[in-house]
C-alpha cells in the first residue's frame, strides 16, 4: 500500500526533478516533445505534469511497498518503517577503539554492561546524510544499517522538510547481493528502478539523472556480495562514483568487513541504542497510548531484566524483545529461551534472510554446533579467569587448539584467523574492540556461552557452586544453568543449598535463624512460611543496620538481601517500608529527635501487627510503653549521659518487645558479610528455581521449608 503521507508531501517535487531534467534532454517519449514540458519561464507546462504525474507516483509506490516497511523475524505484518524508526545516531569508527586501558574496559563492560569509549562523539545520522556527500555506514549484524538507508531515502522521497533531507534528488535503493556474476552493470541495476515505474526510454533516462547529479544512491550490503566478486564489485563501484560524482552516496557495509577501499567516502558507524532510542523504539513500536508501552519499558529499567535490557542495544534484537513482549504480554519466564532465539537469528536466521554466502573456505566446514562449541570454549575460558576482553594472539591459539584435537582433528585448512574474522563478520559476536583485542559484543553473550559450556559437565557445576556462589559477576551464569540442565535442576538446587548453610556457622547466626523460626512459626498469618521467615529477618537487618549506624561501625552496608527475598514471598511493600521505618526509627532515637524516634516506632508496630507474622508478641504492651515514654522525653540542656541513656531505652523498648538483644544483632564483620551471603545466595538459589525449565515440585518444597531455618544435623 502506498504511503499517503510521503505521496502527499513527495509526489510534487519528485514531478518537478524528474521533468525539469528530462524535459531538457531532448529525449522523445511516445512522440511527445520533451521541448513542450518546459514553458519559457523555465517551469514544467501542464503537459509535463500529466505525462509525469503517474510515473512518480508509481516510483513512490514501489519505494514505499519494497522499503518503507519493517518485516523481519517471522513477523506477520509489516510495520511501516516510519512508524517505528528512531533516530540513528552516527560515530567516528575509530572513537570505537579508544580507550584507556583493558581495565578501564572490563570496568565498563561490568558496571554499564556495554562498550562505553570515552569522549564518544554521536551525531544524527541524518545529518550527516545531509552534510556528506559521500558516505560509508559501517555497524554489525542487526544494527540497522538498512534501515538507515531505507529511511534516508524515504526522507529525501518528502523532499525538503524540517529535519528531513534537504536535497532534492532521487532516492535509489540498490542491494549489492544482487550481483551474482561478473556482470556487474551498476547504471543497469538502477535503470531497472526506473522501468518499474513505468518511465519510457529508462535506460536513457538514467544516463541523464546520473549526468545531472539527480540521485541519492543507496547501494546497502557490500559484504553481502560473495567472495570471489568483491574486487571486482569494489572497483567498479568506486569508477562508478568517480564517473558521476556529482549524485550523492551512501554505502553500507559490516564493520568488519569492511577495507576503507573508498578514499572518497567519509566512514561512520552505526552507536548502539542508547536508553533515549530504546524508550522511543518501544513507544513508537506499541504506541504512546497502549499499556504495553509503560509495562514493558518499566520490566526493561528493572535490575532483573538488565541482561533482557542489554540485548535491546542492537535494533535487530530489540525488534525480537518487542516481538516477544507483544505476543505474550511478558518476557519468557525462561530466560534461556529468549538469549537462544537471539542466539539462533545471529548465527543462522538474520545471514539466511539476507543470503548472506559464507567468506572464507575454512569456515565453510563449521556449522552452527561447532562454531557454538568454539564461542563457548571461548566465553568460558575466559569468564572463569575474569577475562571480558581477550587477546588475538590468544584466541587464535585457543581455537586452533580445538579445531585440531576435537572438532576438525582431519583437517587442516581451517585456521583461527579466519574463524575469528568469520564470526564477527557474519554473526557480530566477537568484536574488535582495540587493535587485537576482542571481546563479546554483549556480556549477555559471554556469560550464556560460558552457562552452556558448564551445564555440560556436573563436576564444572559443582567446582562453579563452591568458587562463585556468592560472586554476584557469575549471577547470570547461575541462572542460565537452571534453564540449560538437561535434566531436572534437582541436583543443582540441592548443591547450591548445601552449600549456601556453610555460611551460616557461627553460633551467633545459627541463634538468629532460631530466632526467626521459633518467632514466626506457627504464626496466624496465611503468608508462606519462607515468607514470614523472610520478612522477620528484614527487621532484624534493620535492628542490626541502625544499631551499626548509630554505633558507626563500618560492616553496616553489609546487611542485605533478606527484604529481596520478602519482596518475592510476601508483601514487599510493607516488609521493605517496615524495616526502613524502624531503621529510621532507631537513628532518630540516636540523634535525640525522640518524638519522631517514638511515632516511627509506634507506626512500625502498627503495621507489624496488620501482618500477623509474629507470634507470642503483646502489641498494645508495646503501644503502651512508646506512649509513656513520650511523657518522658528529657529537656534538650540534659546532660548527655542522659539523652543516650533514653535513647537506649527506646532502643531496647523495641528489642524487647520482638525478643531480641543487642548482643543477637551485634555481628562481627565476618558474621556480617557471612550473613550477606546466606541471604544473597538464597535469593539467587529460588530465582535460579524459577528459571529452570524442569525442577520437581516435591524436591522444592523441601528445600523451602529448609530455607532460613537453622542447620539440622539431619539436613
Amino acid at each position: 500500500m502506498i504511503s499517503e503521507s510521503i505521496l502527499s508531501l513527495g509526489l510534487e517535487p519528485l514531478i518537478k526533478g524528474m521533468g525539469t531534467v528530462l524535459g531538457k534532454s531532448g529525449i522523445e517519449f511516445a512522440g511527445k516533445q520533451t521541448a513542450k514540458f518546459i514553458n519559457r519561464k523555465g517551469n514544467l507546462t501542464q503537459e509535463a505534469l500529466n505525462f509525469f504525474r503517474p510515473i512518480a507516483k508509481e516510483y513512490i509506490k514501489n519505494y514505499t511497498e519494497r522499503h518503507g516497511i519493517l518485516k523481519v523475524l517471522g513477523m506477520q505484518k509489516p510495520v511501516n518503517l516510519d512508524d517505528v524508526y528512531v533516530t540513528v545516531q552516527l560515530l567516528n569508527p575509530e572513537t570505537l577503539k579508544k580507550f584507556e586501558s583493558l581495565e578501564e574496559l572490563e570496568y565498563s563492560f561490568r558496571q554499564e554492561r556495554r562498550f562505553q569509549p570515552q569522549k564518544i562523539e554521536k551525531q544524527p545520522g541524518i545529518d550527516i546524510a545531509n552534510n556528506e556527500k559521500y558516505l560509508m555506514v559501517l555497524g554489525g549484524p542487526g544494527m540497522g544499517k538498512s534501515t538507515f538507508l531505507r529511511k534516508v531515502g524515504l526522507e529525501a522521497l518528502k523532499g525538503k522538510i524540517e529535519k528531513g533531507y534537504k536535497h532534492t534528488v532521487i532516492p535509489v535503493f540498490i542491494e549489492l547481493k544482487q550481483f551474482r556474476s561478473r556482470e556487474i552493470d551498476l547504471e543497469k541495476a538502477i535503470a531497472k528502478e526506473f522501468e518499474n515505474c513505468g518511465l519510457p526510454r529508462y535506460q536513457e533516462c538514467t544516463s541523464h539523472f546520473l549526468s545531472k547529479g539527480k540521485l541519492l544512491l543507496l547501494f546497502d550490503g557490500l559484504d553481502e556480495v560473495p567472495t570471489e566478486l568483491m574486487g571486482d564489485l569494489v572497483a567498479k563501484l568506486k569508477n562508478f562514483v568517480d564517473r558521476y560524482s556529482q549524485n550523492r552516496f551512501i554505502s553500507s557495509c559490516r564493520i568488519a568487513a569492511y577495507r576503507s577501499n573508498f578514499t572518497r567516502f567519509t566512514d561512520v558507524a552505526i552507536a548502539d541504542f542508547d536508553n533515549q532510542q530504546i524508550e522511543n523504539f518501544v513507544t513508537n513500536w506499541f504506541g504512546k497510548e497502549s499499556d504495553m508501552t509503560n509495562e514493558c519499558q518499566k520490566k526493561l529499567n528493572n535490575d532483573d531484566y538488565a541482561s533482557v535490557k542489554e540485548l535491546t542495544q542492537n535494533p535487530l534484537l530489540l525488534t525480537l524483545v518487542c516481538l516477544v513482549y507483544q505476543r505474550s504480554g511478558q518476557f519468557p519466564n525462561k530466560r534461556v529461551t529468549l538469549y537462544d532465539k537471539a542466539l539462533r537469528i545471529l548465527l543462522e536466521e538474520w545471514n539466511a534472510a539476507k543470503e548472506i554466502p559464507n567468506q572464507y573456505l575454512g569456515y565453510k566446514n563449521l556449522d552452527t554446533r561447532a562454531k557454538e562449541a568454539i564461542l563457548s570454549e571461548i566465553a568460558y575460558e575466559n569468564f572463569w579467569q575474569n577475562r571480558l576482553f581477550f587477546e588475538r594472539r590468544n584466541l587464535i591459539k585457543q581455537i586452533e587448539k580445538l579445531l585440531k584435537e576435537e572438532i576438525l582433528p582431519d583437517d587442516s585448512s581451517v585456521n583461527g584467523a579466519d574463524v575469528i574474522r568469520d564470526i564477527e563478520v557474519q554473526h557480530g559476536l566477537l568484536v574488535e574492540r582495540a587493535e587485537g583485542i576482542y571481546s563479546f559484543s554483549h556480556l549477555t553473550f559471554q556469560e550464556f556461552f560460558t552457562a552452556k559450556n558448564i551445564s555440560y559437565d556436573s563436576e564444572d557445576i559443582k567446582q562453579l557452586i563452591k568458587s562463585h556462589l556468592c560472586d554476584p559477576r557469575w549471577r547470570e551464569v547461575f541462572l542460565l544453568i537452571g534453564g540449560l540442565v538437561t535434566k531436572k535442576a534437582d541436583k543443582f538446587l540441592l548443591a547450591i543449598e548445601q552449600q549456601i548453610q556453610s555460611y551460616v556457622t557461627s553460633p551467633k547466626l545459627q541463634a538468629l535463624l532460631a530466632w526467626v523460626e521459633q518467632i514466626v512459626d506457627d504464626s496466624e498469618s496465611d503468608i508462606k512460611l519462607v515468607g514470614k521467615r523472610a520478612i522477620v529477618l528484614a527487621y532484624a537487618k534493620a535492628y542490626a543496620y541502625a544499631h551499626a549506624y548509630a554505633d558507626t561501625l563500618a560492616h553496616a552496608d553489609t546487611l542485605a538481601h533478606a527484604d529481596t527475598l520478602a519482596d518475592t514471598y510476601a508483601h514487599a511493600y510493607y516488609a521493605k517500608a517496615n524495616a526502613y521505618a524502624l531503621t529510621d526509627a532507631l537513628a532518630y532515637a540516636k540523634a535525640y529527635a525522640y518524638a519522631e524516634a517514638l511515632t516511627y516506632a509506634k507506626d512500625l508496630a502498627k503495621n507489624v501487627k496488620k501482618l500477623s507474622i509474629y507470634k507470642n508478641i503483646n502489641f498494645n504492651e508495646l503501644f503502651d510503653k512508646l506512649d509513656n515514654l513520650k511523657n518522658q522525653i528529657p529537656d534538650r540542656n540534659e546532660l548527655p549521659e542522659i539523652h543516650l541513656n533514653f535513647a537506649n531505652k527506646i532502643t531496647k523498648t523495641m528489642l524487647e518487645a520482638f525478643q531480641l538483644t543487642k548482643d543477637m544483632i551485634d555481628f562481627s564483620e565476618e558474621e556480617a558479610k557471612a550473613l550477606k551471603n546466606y541471604l544473597y545466595t538464597n535469593k539467587l538459589m529460588l530465582d535460579c528455581k524459577n528459571a529452570a525449565v524442569r525442577v520437581s515440585q516435591i524436591t522444592w518444597n523441601e528445600i523451602e521449608d529448609r530455607m532460613l531455618k537453622p542447620t539440622r544435623k539431619n539436613n
